[in-house]
């Protein structure tokens, strides 16, 4: 199988505004399907705080993705992702760039 999988476009996770959320990190686990949308897509491991789980679930299902190929054919493929919250002591929100987690499910 291909790892050509990697976003075609990726929308950044929207920090839950006018909230004081500690920093944290995500994964988020889904399907892509042979057109390269993301389906069934689900906290793995939560950050401990809804919202933050919640913006980057939203993240992963607004974004695209290259399908997995096999065979040079395209195929459903499984990723996972995890999303790095961080707010420094001025209170700035940086969100390091989603990693994604070597999967072989199918």
């Amino acid at each position: 199988m291909s790892e050509d999988y990697l976003p075609f476009c990726i929308k950044s996770p929207q920090y839950p505004v006018g909230t004081d959320f500690p920093s944290g990190s995500v994964t988020i686990g889904f399907d892509v399907t042979m057109k390269g949308l993301p389906e069934n897509v689900r906290v793995v491991r939560s950050s401990g705080t809804k919202e933050l789980d919640d913006a980057a679930m939203v993240a992963i299902s607004k974004s695209v993705f290259n399908p997995g190929t096999l065979d040079g054919q395209p195929i459903r493929s499984h990723l996972e992702f995890i999303f790095d919250f961080c707010v420094d002591d001025c209170g700035d929100i940086t969100l390091i760039t989603p990693t994604p987690v070597p999967t072989h499910k199918r």
